[in-house]
């Protein structure tokens, strides 16, 4: 196996909003709605910041949620000058989101559970789309 091309090099949560509905009634089953938006910057030779904004709940009526989480989170990526522009956007939209998505999925799990709820376990998502 060799080490990819492309690598994350620090990635950190940088907003971070929590409400808690203690009225929900978890008696009813839950279905997770959410939005992810993904967006980059300061792509350089080599370089370049990849951000997710996650909203779980964000967009339904306060009333019918257990909560409300809005979330960002950013990775620093750099990249091998052997990577062409087709490979490289597939990486930053694709690989990226990918990867920084697998660090806020159980961060959101243990936020849930530590607020006195069923810790909520995120799907997998497929960036390809």
């Amino acid at each position: 196996m060799n080490e990819s091309k492309f690598q994350l090099r620090e990635q950190r949560i940088t907003k971070i909003k929590y409400n808690s509905n203690k009225n929900f009634d978890f008696d009813e089953p839950l279905s997770i709605d959410y939005d992810i938006k993904i967006s980059q910057n300061s792509l350089e030779d080599g370089f370049g910041i990849v951000t997710l904004d996650v909203g779980i709940f964000n967009k339904k009526n306060f009333d019918e949620v257990p909560f409300v989480i809005e979330i960002t989170i950013e990775g620093e990526f750099d990249w091998n000058s052997s990577i062409d522009g087709e490979e490289l956007k597939m990486l930053l939209n694709v690989n990226a989101p990918a990867v920084l998505f697998s660090y806020l999925r159980p961060f959101i799990s243990q936020i849930t559970l530590f607020s006195g709820n069923p810790p909520l376990v995120l799907p997998l998502i497929d960036f390809t789309n």
